[in-house]
C-alpha cells in the first residue's frame, strides 16, 4: 500500500473542521503523482552467484581473504616448527643435563669422601705436632752428641805420638823440628782452652 492511500484514509473527518494549514496540505496532495511501486530489499543471508561470476577472478575481498588465510597457515606452520624446535632442544639439553648431573653427583660424592679423610688426617697431624717437634729435637741432640763423640777421637789421634821406628828417617827430622815448636804452641792452646772453660 502506498503512502498516498494511507494518507487519504487518515484524512480529517467532518467532525474535525479543516484548518487553513490542513487545506493547503490537501490541495498540494491532490495532484496526481507518478506511479511508484515498492521494490523489495535484498535478503542478506542469501547470496546468489551466477556462472559468470564464479568463473571470474576473485575480487579484492577474495584476494585479501586468500592472503589472510595463507598468512594464517604460514603462521600456524611457523608456530608448529618453533614448538617442535623448542621440544627438540629441551629433550637434547635435558639429556645432557641429566648426564652432567650424574657425573657431578659422583664427583661431589668422591670430593666429600676425600674432604672428610683430609680433615680427619689434618686433625691427626695437629694432634701429633708436639710429638713431631720432640722427635726433631731428639734427632738434633743425637746428631750433636755424635759430632762431640767424633771430635775428641780426632784430637786423640792427632795427639798420639807415632812410633819412631815406623817412620822413615827423613820424616823423623821433620817431626823433630815440629816437636821443638810444639811445646810453645801447646801451651798457648792449653791456655786458651783453660780460659774458655771458665
Amino acid at each position: 500500500m502506498s503512502f498516498w492511500k494511507t494518507a487519504l484514509k487518515t484524512a480529517p473527518s467532518e467532525s474535525n473542521p479543516p484548518t487553513p494549514s490542513s487545506t493547503m496540505a490537501n490541495s498540494t496532495t491532490e495532484k496526481p503523482l507518478p506511479n511508484i511501486s515498492e521494490k523489495p530489499l535484498p535478503d542478506p543471508t542469501i547470496t546468489v552467484v551466477t556462472a559468470a561470476q564464479a568463473s571470474k577472478r576473485p575480487g579484492t575481498s577474495g584476494t585479501e581473504l586468500a592472503l589472510t588465510s595463507n598468512r594464517r597457515a604460514a603462521s600456524q606452520t611457523f608456530q608448529a616448527a618453533r614448538r617442535a624446535e623448542r621440544i627438540y632442544k629441551a629433550r637434547k639439553r635435558s639429556a645432557a643435563a641429566r648426564t652432567a648431573y650424574a657425573s657431578a653427583k659422583t664427583h661431589f660424592g668422591a670430593a666429600a669422601h676425600h674432604f672428610k679423610v683430609g680433615v680427619k688426617l689434618t686433625v691427626e697431624v695437629v694432634r701429633s705436632v708436639p710429638y713431631v717437634v720432640q722427635d726433631k729435637r731428639e734427632r738434633k741432640r743425637a746428631a750433636a752428641e755424635e759430632r762431640r763423640a767424633r771430635k775428641p777421637s780426632a784430637m786423640e789421634e792427632k795427639m798420639t805420638v807415632a812410633d819412631p821406628h815406623e817412620q822413615p828417617e827423613e820424616d823423623s827430622a821433620e817431626t823433630q823440628a815440629n816437636d821443638d815448636a810444639r811445646p810453645e804452641q801447646q801451651g798457648v792452646i792449653e791456655g786458651e782452652d783453660e780460659t774458655q772453660k771458665y
